[in-house]
C-alpha cells in the first residue's frame, strides 16, 4: 500500500475540491520564477485558395471557429509568460500532484483510488509531463520535449508512467536523437518539485523549439528543397478516402512519401530533412515535419470539413515557417480532397 501520509493528503484535497476550494499554483508555490515574460507579437496570415472557408462545417471539439479564424487571418497575438513553480513537500501519486490543497494531473488516465508499490523519497526534481503529451504523440514530441529542456535547468526531470505512450513505437528513438533521457516516477514524496507553465510562444520557448530542430537535423538528410507527403496513420479517425490518388500525384511531382507506421525514426528524419514543403492530413504527422524541414519551409494541412483545426500554425509562426491549408469535402471521418485544389495550394507555398 502507499504511505499513509500520501493517502491522507489525497483524501483531504479531494474533500476540499468537492467544497469548491482549489488554490492557484502561485498561491501554493514556495517560489515562482518568470522564465520569459508575456509578449505581444504579430503573426502572419495562412495561405489558402479563396473559396476554402466556405467548406468548413465544424471545428475540432477543443477549439472554436473564432479561435481558428484568428490563427489563419493573422494579426496581433498575446503569448502567456513561461513560469516555473517550486512546490515544497509535494506528494506525487502516479501522475497526480498534491500540495497544500492543490491537485494537478499530468496523465489522462483516471486516478486510482488505491495504489500499491513503494513510495520514493526525492530531495529535488522537476516534473515536465503534461496531459496532452500523455495523450497525443505530436504534443509529446514537440511540447513535452521543449519543456524537458526547460526542466533540465532547474532540477533532474522525472516523467509519469505513460498512458498512450506505451504504444508509440517512435517515442524512445526520437528522445534519443534529441538527447532527452528522463526516468519515470510512480509514487513519491518530493521535498522540492519544479512544475512549469509553458504554453505561450515566448522568446525562451521559441529558442527551445529551435534547439530541438537543430538537434534533430544534426545528422543531415538525403536531399533538400524537396516536397514530402506524410500518410496519416493511427490516432483519431480522419480518413482521406482518395489518399492513393493524392500520393501518386505528388510522387509524380517529385515528392517523397513518408509512412510513419512502417518506417523507423532515422528513415523518417532523413526523408524530412531539408524539405521545402510538407503536406498531410491535419494531425500529429506535422510534429515529425517541424523537427526536420528546411528553414523557411512550409506545411500544408489537409483539413477535414467537420474538424477544422490549425494548432500547428502556432508552431510555424514561432519558427518562421509558412502555413497553408486546403479543405477536403465529405463526412466527419471519411472525406476526399480535390487534387487540383491541393496542387494550386502547393503552388502558393512554392512546392
Amino acid at each position: 500500500m502507499i504511505a499513509p501520509t500520501l493517502f491522507l493528503q489525497r483524501l483531504s484535497t479531494r474533500i476540499a475540491r468537492k467544497l469548491g476550494r482549489d488554490p492557484a499554483d502561485q498561491a501554493v508555490a514556495a517560489e515562482v520564477v518568470e522564465v520569459s515574460p508575456d509578449e505581444q507579437a504579430q503573426r502572419p496570415a495562412a495561405f489558402a485558395l479563396p473559396d476554402q472557408l466556405e467548406r468548413v462545417r465544424a471545428t475540432a471539439p477543443d477549439t472554436t471557429l473564432e479561435n481558428e479564424m484568428a490563427r489563419i487571418t493573422g494579426g496581433t497575438v498575446r503569448h502567456d509568460a513561461t513560469r516555473a513553480y517550486r512546490f515544497r513537500d509535494l506528494q506525487y501519486f502516479d501522475g497526480f500532484l498534491y500540495c497544500g490543497g492543490m491537485r494537478r494531473q499530468q496523465v489522462v488516465r483516471p486516478e486510482p483510488l488505491l495504489g500499491r508499490g513503494p513510495v520514493e523519497e526525492i530531495d529535488c526534481c522537476s516534473l515536465p509531463g503534461t496531459t496532452v503529451g500523455d495523450q497525443f504523440f505530436g504534443h509529446f514530441l514537440i511540447d513535452d520535449s521543449a519543456t524537458a529542456l526547460l526542466a533540465e535547468r532547474f532540477a533532474p526531470p522525472r516523467l509519469p508512467r505513460p498512458t498512450a505512450r506505451q504504444g508509440w513505437s517512435h517515442a524512445l528513438r526520437y528522445r534519443e536523437r534529441l538527447g532527452i533521457a528522463i526516468p519515470p516516477v510512480g509514487h513519491a514524496l518530493i521535498r522540492d518539485a519544479w512544475v512549469f507553465r509553458d504554453h505561450g510562444m515566448t522568446a525562451d520557448r521559441r529558442a527551445r523549439l529551435a534547439e530541438l530542430r537543430r538537434r534533430m537535423r544534426a545528422d543531415g538528410g538525403r536531399r533538400s528543397g524537396h516536397g514530402v507527403f506524410i500518410r496519416r496513420t493511427g490516432g483519431q479517425a480522419r480518413n482521406l478516402a482518395n489518399e492513393p490518388e493524392i500520393e501518386a500525384l505528388l510522387a509524380a511531382r517529385g515528392f517523397d512519401i513518408v509512412d510513419t507506421a512502417s518506417q523507423p525514426v532515422d528513415q523518417i528524419a532523413a526523408l524530412l530533412h531539408g524539405a521545402a514543403v510538407i503536406c498531410s492530413v491535419e494531425g500529429s504527422a506535422f510534429a515529425h515535419a517541424l523537427l526536420g524541414m528546411a528553414d523557411g519551409g512550409a506545411i500544408v494541412a489537409i483539413q477535414p470539413p467537420w474538424r477544422f483545426n490549425n494548432p500547428w500554425k502556432d508552431y510555424t509562426d514561432a519558427l518562421g515557417l509558412g502555413y497553408g491549408y486546403v479543405l477536403a469535402e465529405g463526412g466527419a471521418t471519411d472525406f476526399r480532397l480535390n487534387p487540383d485544389d491541393l496542387l494550386r495550394t502547393l503552388d502558393l507555398a512554392g512546392g
